[in-house]
This record gives C-alpha cells, structure tokens and sequence, in this order.
C-alpha cells in the first residue's frame, strides 16, 4: 500500500507558511498606512477608555495576532485532525478577507482611523467608492475572515468560537460608529446607509 503522508505533511506545511507570510505582510502594510495617514491627516483625540468593550476587544485582537503565528508554526490549541481540503478553504477564506481589507483600507487612504480610537479625523472625507460604494464597514469583514480563515489552515477549534465573537463584535463596532459618523456627515450619512449594506455586500 503507497503511503501519501509525506505530501500531505508537505502541503501542511506549505499552506501554514503562506499564512504566516500573508500575516506578515498585511500587518507591515496595516503599519505602513497607518504612519502614512496619520502623518497627511492628523487624528483628533482619541476616545479609547480603559477597560472599556473596545478596549478588550482590541487586547484579543491584539492577543490573537501574537498567537497565530505560534499556532501556525505548530502550537496546537484546541486542535482537530483536519484534511488538506479543509486547510485549503481556510487560506481562500483568509486570501478574500486579506484583499478585500486592503481594497478598503486604499480606499479610504488618509481617511483612515483606529476602530479602537473611535474619531473623525480632520477634514474626513466621506468615501463611497469602491467597496464601500456596496459596504459600510468591510474592513471588519475581511478582518474576521481572515482570522477565521488563519484558524481553520492552523487545524484550530477556535475557528467556530471566534465566527460570532468577531461578526457580533463587527455589528457592534459597526453600529457605535455609525451614530458617529451620522452625526458628522447628517443626511450625506444617511442616505448612504439606505443604499449600502453593513458587512456583507448585497446580504447585510
């Protein structure tokens, strides 16, 4: 009987590296923009409150983004003997949300802010172009498919408990900042939610 475990130890490790590099890459680019905007349009003061929701929302994104690469690498956490096929769908999951978080964040350009901050910047443009001309808040999206994607190639449960933590905590994030951003733009705002969908384009 021929034995196929040595490719497919190959192919596991072949899609966990990919996954790091994707990582590595968006989060030097998340860096990268971030001095870039900053620098072309200062923020205002921030509004993160210590041991506030956003606060600990952004300790486990933070704690998420330290683990990953660990689990990748082999750190086993609440682990289940996946096949190749179930890793390949978490690295399409994790690609579509790493393109459409970059597609947005070019967007937006200067106009980008921290969620955690939670501020208009100065002289902020309302941008609808784009993604954002059918989505409100796709960054959040394809953040959350991203890690749930980085989950499933790392043969992680966690996967299936982060799905609604992330989604429930994008709506909720989503919404905070909506009320902001209503009260900055008016009507503008307004009839832009009536034609755009929230998180997901042409579903919600």
């Amino acid at each position: 009987m021929i034995s196929f475990s040595f490719p497919t130890q190959m192919i596991d490790i072949l899609l966990r590296g990919t996954m790091i590099f994707l990582l590595l890459f968006w989060h030097g680019y998340w860096k990268y923009s971030e001095r870039h905007a900053d620098k072309q349009r200062p923020k205002t003061a921030g509004h993160l409150k210590k041991y506030s929701l956003q606060w600990f929302a952004r300790c486990i994104l933070t704690t998420l983004y330290f683990l990953l690469p660990l689990q990748l690498m082999g750190f086993s956490i609440f682990p289940f003997s996946a096949q190749t096929p179930g890793q390949l769908l978490g690295l399409l999951l994790a690609l579509f949300g790493f393109f459409l978080s970059v597609w947005a964040r070019k967007a937006l350009g200067v106009n980008w802010a921290h969620a955690a901050e939670y501020q208009v910047k100065k002289k902020q443009e309302l941008i609808t172009r784009g993604i954002y001309h059918y989505v409100r808040h796709p960054i959040y999206t394809g953040i959350a498919c991203m890690l749930i994607g980085s989950e499933l190639v790392a043969k992680s449960w966690l996967w299936f408990f982060l799905m609604p933590l992330l989604f429930v905590g994008a709506y909720l994030q989503g919404k905070r900042e909506e009320k902001l951003l209503v009260s900055h733009f008016g009507d503008e705002y307004k009839n832009y939610m009536k034609r755009s969908k929230m998180l997901v384009p042409f579903v919600y």
